[in-house]
């Protein structure tokens, strides 16, 4: 499959020290846990959009709307 092509991929970049530059995945909880850390700066600037990412690599993706500024 090419989920498993990819892992023996990425294995050989490793034994190889070869760089593996495509952007990791992170898992939900992950995500969640990365959301629940910012939760203090949501608090002190109420007015402050905050974006996720499912990947690693930070960009500028789609903004999260806060209840109540729809």
């Amino acid at each position: 499959t090419k989920a498993t092509l990819l892992i023996w991929r990425r294995t050989w970049c490793r034994l190889t020290g070869q760089s593996d530059d495509e952007p990791k995945r992170i898992k939900k909880s992950k995500m969640i846990a990365k959301a629940f850390s910012k939760r203090h700066e949501l608090l002190q600037n109420p007015g402050q959009e905050l974006s996720f990412s499912m990947h690693t690599v930070s960009h500028d993706g789609p903004v999260v709307a806060l209840p109540g500024q729809e």
